[in-house]
């Protein structure tokens, strides 16, 4: 059986045009300009047009025919061996080059002292396991991905995808709101940063926690009950104080 490296050359061969680093350079800035432009949502004939209405920049830089070969020959992994690695990890076809671009999200900006976390869901009606229904949300299909951004640069520092519940092995992470934000904390932990949370995550202990563990201050909307259990606790911890100092009258 041939291997993956000499299935990707004979299809190289087929073609008679072998890719070369720097087209795969230019490829990848087509691709992020689109992104900085909003324009990645468009028909790919459309970023090349010449009316005015397309992206100058790709037009200048390869041909639709040339940019479409390339995404052919686009991979994340080695297909031969996904299967297996699979067994342990729902994002294991793509998990080594998105382990890489979080590695360089984290160490590529210092953010500003405020930031947050919260929920997004990438619209995507495609056939993927880890597609999620959420009609409350805009494209009610898609990718959820939880997120830590700046306030200030909106840059996105650290970031989870939502597999549901990975397999037993070293993927497999608890998916409660606490663990999330804590997870997420990381690259920010004992920086005193400010931290803006909605109430889906927030609760006092994650707050306490935050506060003692991480040297974060938190602002976050929080559900009427919890609030309530939480006033409740503080009052009764008031009166224990107060009665412990009162003096015996019998004394």
């Amino acid at each position: 059986m041939a291997s993956y490296e000499e299935q990707q050359e004979h299809l190289r061969r087929l073609t008679e045009e072998v890719p070369t680093d720097e087209e795969a350079q230019t490829e990848y800035d087509d691709q992020s300009d689109a992104g900085v432009l909003k324009a990645n949502r468009l028909n790919l004939e459309e970023l090349w047009k010449s009316d005015g209405s397309g992206v100058k920049m790709s037009r200048l830089t390869m041909s639709t025919k040339r940019f479409k070969f390339l995404l052919t020959c686009l991979r994340f992994d080695n297909k031969q061996t996904r299967e297996e690695r699979k067994k342990i990890d729902k994002l294991a076809p793509i998990r080594e080059f998105f382990d890489l671009f979080l590695g360089k999200c984290k160490t590529g900006y210092s953010p500003s002292k405020n930031v947050t976390i919260d929920e997004k869901l990438e619209g995507f009606r495609g056939r993927c396991s880890l597609r999620q229904y959420i009609p409350s949300k805009p494209s009610k299909y898609g990718i959820k991905i939880f997120a830590l951004s700046d306030t200030k640069m909106y840059y996105t520092m650290d970031l989870e995808v939502y597999v549901g519940q990975q397999p037993d092995g070293p993927y497999k992470v608890t998916n409660s709101p606490n663990c999330i934000v804590e997870r997420l904390c990381e690259p920010i932990k004992d920086s005193g940063r400010n931290l803006t949370i909605d109430n889906w995550f927030t609760s006092v202990p994650l707050v306490e926690k935050l506060y003692k563990e991480y040297t974060l201050t938190v602002i976050g909307t929080i559900q009427k009950l919890e609030g309530v259990r939480y006033a409740v606790r503080n009052e009764i911890e008031k009166l224990v104080t107060i009665a412990e100092n009162v003096p015996n009258s019998s004394a």
